[in-house]
């Protein structure tokens, strides 16, 4: 049977809790149970919004274009609100190209780039998978005419367009897949299968 002395130490021994725990035990033992209840609610409530505010981790970012200090140049802010800017963000595998001139009778005619692809996968808007996509974008002068050249290559899109008829995107509107910008736009437009990649 433990001694008086033995009982008092256990008694004394601290008992590891939250830092919210340890909080509500102060409370609940210098406060009344109504003044509790309210208190209780109030740090409940200032936790969630220390939550919401809390920001991702995105040392990455400017490392991974150290040349550039950012994909194009721009900070994460800037380039979070061009791609917010687009009303359709996606990821769209090419499977038919072709460059055709536009005059062929004139030597400073300029030449065509016309792709048809299928969407993979969707940041934001209207596009689903699967959905066929076809889109043009316009160059400077002539090119070389080729056919099937990029077939198999997955582009990045950026419009304000959703639409079965072919359409022009412009200069700047695309971009080659790559790991940097596909971790960009997850960050940008988060979606449950991100999270739950990283999860795993």
């Amino acid at each position: 049977m433990p001694s008086e002395g033995e009982r008092k130490r256990h008694n004394q021994t601290p008992v590891r809790t939250s830092c919210i725990g340890t909080v509500l035990l102060i409370i609940t033992q210098r406060t009344d149970m109504k003044k509790t209840v309210i208190l209780t609610l109030l740090l409940g409530f200032g936790t969630g919004l220390a939550g919401c505010r809390s920001k991702p981790d995105l040392s990455w970012y400017e490392t991974a274009w150290p040349n550039a200090s950012g994909w194009r140049g721009f900070s994460f802010q800037e380039a979070q609100e061009y791609l917010e800017g687009h009303q359709q963000v996606m990821m769209v595998c090419i499977t038919q190209d072709h460059v055709e001139d536009v005059d062929p009778s004139k030597e400073n005619s300029w030449s065509v780039y016309s792709f048809s692809g299928t969407v993979v996968r969707t940041y934001k808007g209207e596009w689903k998978v699967g959905e066929r996509i076809q889109f043009t974008h316009a160059l400077d002068s002539r090119v070389k005419q080729e056919e099937n050249r990029k077939v198999g290559e997955l582009l990045f899109l950026y419009t304000d367009v959703y639409s079965p008829n072919r359409f022009n995107i412009e200069t700047g509107g695309f971009e080659r897949y790559s790991v940097r910008t596909s971790r960009l736009l997850s960050a940008v437009f988060p979606q449950p299968s991100d999270s739950l990649s990283k999860a795993e």
